[in-house]
């Protein structure tokens, strides 16, 4: 990975990132999220997406540092095909 997340707090997900730390509370602006998985071998060759309830403003969402999808509609679902992202012999971020 090319950042360093020592730093960074830990958050429930579906939740929001304001309520991870004391210090975050009516925080605006810049947030990351960050996830490690391992796709299941079974799923190979099957069509694969994130699905996320909705991003509050913008979204840019990658897998694997593969931009996969922006998203400006902060209230709305939407979903990312990361079929041609996934890494089928490791972790996945």
């Amino acid at each position: 990975d090319e950042y360093d997340a020592k730093e960074w707090h830990e958050a429930s997900v579906p939740g929001v990132f304001d309520t991870s730390a004391p210090n975050m509370a009516g925080y605006e602006g810049v947030c990351w999220f960050r996830r490690t998985v391992t796709v299941p071998q079974a799923w190979q060759g099957k069509r694969l997406f994130l699905q996320f309830g909705a991003v509050n403003y913008t979204a840019r969402v990658y897998w694997n540092g593969v931009a996969v999808r922006e998203n400006t509609d902060g209230f709305l679902p939407f979903s990312c095909d990361i079929t041609d992202a996934v890494r089928w012999n490791g972790e996945n971020t």
